[in-house]
């Protein structure tokens, strides 16, 4: 458990000597991860695959918590994880959403990783008046999508 949330993981070599905190991006699941935290066991890590926020089984443990994805929110997830585990500097790994979550947690707590990997980090201007390129907006097709009701009910069923 975190601060606010029931924080549901998959778990390799959980004797292993060091540790290796792999966060997923959106709209992928912590099973995402099954190669490489095949071989990080393989090489003595003890790893860890947190399912984030709003992804099953990750829960909020009290209903009426305001809801957020902000990425401080997703930084100070995953300090509550490594501090309810008492991680000692585990290696962070993050992916899409999860590179820029294991990056600002390392910005909130200096020292808290021995190493920070962020792979496929999208770095998009947040200004809704952004013009893309048609390639740009060919690669973000699977956003657009998940926004529609079409694309909950696909993640819903």
């Amino acid at each position: 458990s975190a601060d606010v949330l029931d924080i549901a993981y998959l778990e390799w070599n959980p004797q292993g000597a060091r540790s290796a905190v792999l966060l997923h991006g959106w709209p992928d699941s912590p099973h995402a991860w099954k190669d490489l935290a095949e071989s990080l066991a393989d090489a003595g890590y003890r790893v860890l695959a947190p399912a984030l926020r709003g992804f099953a089984p990750t829960r909020f443990r009290d209903a009426s918590t305001p809801r957020s994805g902000q990425l401080a929110a997703l930084a100070c997830d995953l300090l509550a994880f490594v501090d309810s585990l008492a991680l000692q500097r585990p290696l962070l790994v993050g992916h899409d959403w999860g590179a820029r979550a294991v990056a600002s947690a390392c910005g909130l707590r200096e020292g808290v990783a021995s190493h920070l990997v962020m792979l496929s980090v999208g770095y998009a201007s947040n200004d809704p008046q952004q013009v893309l390129s048609l390639p740009q907006a060919r690669s973000f097709w699977y956003q657009w999508f998940m926004a529609t009701p079409r694309g909950e009910r696909a993640l819903r069923e």
